[in-house]
């Protein structure tokens, strides 16, 4: 298993700060070393991560918790985007 690991260059252990997004089925998604919300609608979350944002796009979106370190964000989720910059 190191050794796969090792194959695909997966560092997530030893990139601290970098943000971790989790979508858990469809109606789920955890965002770890987040940097505040840009934007909050119904229907679309904006998440500012360092290096640029992530777009959450669905339907019946809500914000279920958010901390310093974490947010989890819950409803129809339709789709996750990197927005670079």
């Amino acid at each position: 298993m190191n050794r796969l690991i090792a194959k695909t260059d997966f560092l997530v252990d030893s990139l601290p700060a970098q943000p971790l997004i989790e979508l858990c089925g469809e109606n789920r998604v955890y965002i770890e070393n987040h940097l505040g919300i840009c934007q909050y609608g119904t229907e679309q979350i904006i998440v500012r991560v360092r290096f640029g944002s992530v777009c959450i796009s669905g339907v019946s979106l809500r914000l279920c918790k958010m901390t310093d370190q974490q947010l989890v964000i819950a409803g129809k989720i339709q789709g996750i985007e990197l927005l670079k910059g």
